[in-house]
């Protein structure tokens, strides 16, 4: 088994990466998760905190956005370091060891963080399952180790406790206090749990409109019951606050004519399973009745 360490210390060069500012925000706005970290940049200048205030890393965690996804997809690794009273730290000086046999980094971003009135550079590590396996990434700065656990999956679309019974995505233009351009996407999934007998739950999900995607979104569950069939994705009616959405913010089309969606599905006995399906993109619905936003569904995406 091959690790690599990841040190990203004050003074080295630090990627923007494919974590542009349109992907970093809830809306996908209609980036492409495939492509390459952008250029080099300089690292970001550090604040001082006062003398008197405690710096000590105290607190360490990791988070993966999602532990479970598909062989060849991206998941971020946010890292969180805390003093004593619970502030955030910068994680700048953090190392970070994946097993490269199985992992790979996609880009290191690195943005500013504000905490306590001080500004600190804060680093996002991206990273790709390049082969089907588990793996631990661990996570070391100021005498703290902590560790996440990962699992990429084989696509083996097919069987499972649920089907999806009906798939389309719609094209609405938003209505703004000014008159805006921008050009929205929602994506409308339906599924049905078919055995009548179990719960089953769906884990992860991509949504790809030609060479628009949403990349992998995981770190969310959304559970049916047994019988159960409604739709998947709920919006909230202000666009920003949505995690699947897709945008053209200059209002030029996606030309894609049709969709594709893929999902991970958990059964009761813990089997997984993927989904897939093809689907219009039907266009410039005029006011489209969306459903609602699912309680606690917030996903995040790559």
């Amino acid at each position: 088994m091959s690790f690599t360490r990841l040190s990203n210390a004050r003074g080295r060069a630090a990627f923007r990466g494919a974590l542009a500012v349109t992907c970093a925000c809830a809306i996908a706005a209609g980036c492409d998760g495939r492509s390459t970290p952008a250029a080099v940049t300089g690292p970001l200048p550090q604040a001082t905190r006062p003398a008197a205030v405690e710096t000590k890393p105290a607190r360490l965690d990791a988070i993966l956005s999602a532990p479970l996804l598909p062989v060849g997809e991206r998941v971020r690794l946010d890292v969180f370091v805390r003093d004593g009273a619970g502030a955030l730290l910068g994680n700048r000086d953090a190392t970070v060891e994946i097993d490269t046999s199985v992992l790979v980094v996609d880009s290191i971003g690195t943005f500013p963080m504000t905490s306590n009135g001080v500004t600190y550079a804060q680093s996002r590590w991206v990273l790709r399952a390049k082969r089907v396996g588990p793996s631990v990434v661990r996570v070391s700065i100021g005498g703290l180790t902590t560790s996440a656990q990962f699992e990429s999956l084989p696509v083996n679309a097919g069987g499972g406790p649920l089907t999806i019974t009906s798939f389309r995505v719609v094209e609405y233009r938003e209505a703004c206090a000014w008159n805006c351009p921008y050009l929205m996407y929602a994506p409308l999934v339906e599924l049905r749990e078919v055995t009548g007998a179990a719960n089953a739950s769906v884990r992860g999900m991509r949504i790809d409109i030609g060479e628009h995607t949403t990349g992998w979104c995981g770190g969310n569950t959304v559970d049916y019951r047994s019988g159960e069939q409604s739709q998947l994705i709920g919006f909230d009616p202000y666009p920003w606050a949505n995690d699947i959405l897709l945008a053209s913010l200059n209002g030029i089309p996606f030309p894609a004519e049709r969709a594709t969606v893929l999902l991970l599905v958990i059964d009761a006995q813990g089997g997984r399973s993927f989904l897939t399906a093809t689907g219009p993109v039907e266009r410039m619905e005029h006011r489209p009745a969306l459903p609602g936003p699912r309680p606690n569904a917030g996903w995040t995406c790559n």
